[in-house]
C-alpha cells in the first residue's frame, strides 16, 4: 500500500469516526434553534395543500454536514433531544406519512458529503397519524392541519452532536397570527430610505411598490402587514391607497389629506406579488412615510381577542396616568396586561390613541416599555388638533407600554379595542382585498343619507363583502367625510352598551380616516355613532378576524 493509499485510507477513517460520534451524540437542551452551525433553507412553507413539496437545503457553515433526518412534529413541544425526535418515546412526531397524498416526512435519512450542499425534497402531508404506541405505555397521535398547528423538524448531524432546525408548517387557506416587532421605518421619501434608493416626492398619480418580506426582519411566510403611514407637507388635496401588489387597485382609501398637511394612519394590508404591497398617491406632490409595527404569519405569532372598547387612558381625568397635560419629551407609561380585563400573557394589544389639543406641532410615538424608543411615530398634530390613530403594539416589560410626546404639552386618550395572546382559541387574520362596505354617499352599505347628530347605523358585516359567518371581528379603514360639527365617532360590536370611547375626532369639512379593528356583534353587524352635526361616513374592509 502506498503512503498516498495510506493516508487516504486513514482520512476516511477519521471522517467516518467523527461521523459515527455525530449520530450518537445526544443534543442539549433548546437545541431547537433557528442559529445552528450550518446553514438551512426550506420552501415553500406556507400556502401548503396535503402532499405538497418542500424543498431543504442544507449547505456545510461553521460545521460540516454529515446527515439530515427529517419528520413531521407537533408544534406544541420543543425538539431538543435526540429522545423528542422518536416518536415512540416522545409522541411528539409522527412515525408515518400524514394525509393521503404520499407524504414522506416521516424518516428520511440522508448521508450526505461532509462539505457538500444537500438539497433534499420532503412530501408533507395534512392531517392524522393514526395512534401509535409509546415505549412508556399508552399511545399518541400526531394531527397537523389548519387547527392542529405542526412543523417539519430536521434532525442534522453535524461536527460534536446533533441539533434540530425547525420550519412552521402554514396550510392554504389558513389564517395569519400577529407578530409585533418594535417600529421600523420602512420608507422615507424624504431621504434615500426608498425603493430606488432616491429620495423624492411621489409624483400625482404615482404608484410605489414596496418590499415587505425578505427586508427589516419581516420572513417570507408573512401575509400582511401593518404600517403606520404618513403623508407629509402634500402640495394638493388628495388622497393614498394601499393595497397587495399584483391586484387591481381597489376603490379605496388609507389616507385623506389637504396641502401642508402631516397625516398619518395605521395601515393593515395583505401583501401581494414579489412580498410587496402597492401605494398610489393622488393630489399634487407628496412624501410618504411608512413605520412597521407587526406582521401576520400564519406559522407563528399570537391569537387576537376584540373586546368592547374601554377607555384605559385619559390625561384630562387622570385616568390611567396623572391628572396632568404630557409634557415636552414627557412619557406615559400605560399599564396594559392586569388591567381592564388584558391578561397577564397578552403580548400585544391594539388602542385608539387621540392627541386632544396640544399646544404645539408635534408627534407621539408608542412602544413597549423596556426598549429603546424607535424612530417612528404614531400621532402627527398641529396646534388645538384632536387628532386619533389606532395603534397596535407589543407589550413591554411590566405589562406596559409608552407613550412619547416630542413638541409642547398635550392631553392623551386611549381605548383598548382587543389584544393578542398565545391563546390557540382566539383568533387568527384573513387579509382581504381592500373592499368599501359603506360610503352613504350613494347607499353603498344600505345607507343613503349623512349620520345625523346622536345617531347611529349597524353595517351588516357577516355574509357580505366576503365576509364569512364565523368571523368575530373585522378591520376597516373608516373615514368621516364634510361634517357640519365638530364631533366623534364609535365604533362597537351591533348589541351592547356604546362604550365610553371615540376611534374618529374631526371638524366641520374635514375629511378624516381612522382604521378600525372592532368586534361584531351577536347579529353580524357593528354599529357607528356620530355624536355632533350631520357627517358622511365611508368604510373599506382590509380584513377579518375569524
Amino acid at each position: 500500500m502506498t503512503k498516498t493509499r495510506t493516508f487516504r485510507t486513514l482520512g476516511i477513517l477519521i471522517a467516518l469516526a467523527v461521523y459515527l460520534l455525530s449520530i450518537a451524540t445526544i443534543s442539549p437542551a433548546g437545541a431547537e434553534t433557528a442559529s445552528v452551525p450550518v446553514t438551512v433553507t426550506a420552501a415553500p412553507t406556507t400556502g401548503l395543500v396535503d402532499g405538497s413539496s418542500v424543498t431543504v437545503t442544507v449547505t456545510a457553515g461553521s460545521s460540516v454536514i454529515y446527515g439530515i433526518e427529517a419528520r413531521q412534529c407537533s408544534s406544541a413541544g420543543a425538539i431538543n433531544y435526540t429522545a423528542d425526535f422518536s416518536p415512540t418515546v416522545s409522541g411528539k412526531c409522527t412515525p408515518t406519512a400524514l394525509g393521503s397524498a404520499g407524504a414522506d416526512a416521516f424518516k428520511t435519512v440522508t448521508s450526505v458529503s461532509p462539505y457538500s450542499t444537500a438539497t433534499l425534497t420532503f412530501k408533507v402531508g395534512k392531517g392524522t397519524s393514526g395512534s401509535f404506541s409509546l415505549q412508556s405505555g399508552g399511545t399518541a397521535t400526531v394531527q397537523c392541519d389548519e387547527t392542529h398547528a405542526c412543523k417539519l423538524t430536521l434532525l442534522l448531524q453535524v461536527a460534536g452532536g446533533t441539533v434540530f432546525q425547525s420550519f412552521p408548517l402554514g396550510w392554504d387557506g389558513m389564517g395569519a397570527r400577529f407578530n409585533p416587532v418594535t417600529p421600523v421605518r420602512i420608507l422615507d421619501t424624504r431621504t434615500t430610505n426608498t425603493p430606488t434608493g432616491v429620495a423624492g416626492q411621489v409624483p400625482d398619480g404615482g404608484t410605489l411598490n414596496l418590499q415587505i418580506t425578505g427586508a427589516n426582519g419581516i420572513p417570507v411566510d408573512a401575509t400582511a402587514v401593518v404600517m403606520n403611514v404618513t403623508a407629509v407637507l402634500p402640495t394638493g388635496a388628495g388622497f393614498i391607497t394601499v393595497w397587495p401588489r399584483g391586484v387591481t387597485q381597489p376603490l379605496s382609501s388609507n389616507l385623506n389629506f389637504v396641502p401642508g398637511d402631516v397625516v398619518p394612519n395605521l395601515v393593515t394590508v395583505g401583501i401581494g406579488s414579489n412580498g410587496q404591497v402597492s401605494l398610489y398617491h393622488q393630489g399634487g406632490t407628496n412624501d410618504l412615510i411608512a413605520d412597521v409595527v407587526g406582521y401576520y404569519s400564519p406559522v407563528n405569532g399570537d391569537y387576537f381577542t376584540a373586546v368592547t372598547p374601554v377607555r384605559a387612558l385619559d390625561t384630562r381625568a387622570g385616568t390611567g396616568a396623572a391628572l396632568a397635560r404630557v409634557a415636552q419629551g414627557g412619557e406615559v407609561s400605560l399599564q396594559i396586561t392586569n388591567a381592564n380585563a388584558v391578561p397577564a400573557n397578552a403580548t400585544g394589544v391594539v388602542l385608539n390613541v387621540t392627541a386632544v389639543s396640544p399646544d404645539a406641532a408635534g408627534y407621539v410615538t408608542v412602544y413597549p416599555n423596556g426598549v429603546t424608543r424607535p424612530l417612528a411615530s404614531n400621532l402627527n398634530f398641529v396646534p388645538g388638533d384632536v387628532v386619533p390613530n389606532l395603534v397596535i403594539v407589543g407589550i413591554g416589560t411590566s405589562g406596559k407600554v409608552n407613550l412619547f410626546n416630542a413638541n409642547g404639552t398635550i392631553d392623551l386618550v386611549a381605548d383598548i379595542v382587543g389584544y393578542y395572546t398565545p391563546d390557540n382559541t382566539a383568533k387568527q387574520f384573513y387579509p382581504v382585498t381592500p373592499v368599501r362596505a359603506l360610503d352613504t354617499r350613494n347607499g353603498t352599505g344600505g345607507v343613503s343619507a349623512p349620520v345625523g347628530q346622536g345617531a347611529s347605523i349597524d353595517l351588516t358585516v357577516r355574509g357580505a363583502n366576503g365576509i364569512p359567518a364565523g368571523a368575530s371581528a373585522i378591520v376597516m379603514n373608516t373615514t368621516a367625510v364634510t361634517p357640519n360639527a365638530a364631533s366623534y365617532l364609535t365604533a362597537w360590536p351591533t348589541g351592547v352598551t356604546r362604550p365610553l370611547a371615540s376611534n374618529l375626532n374631526y371638524v366641520v369639512g374635514d375629511i378624516v380616516p381612522n382604521l378600525v379593528q372592532v368586534g361584531i356583534g351577536s347579529n353580524g353587524k357593528v354599529s357607528l355613532f356620530n355624536n355632533a352635526g350631520s357627517v358622511d361616513l365611508v368604510a373599506d374592509l382590509t380584513g377579518y378576524f375569524a
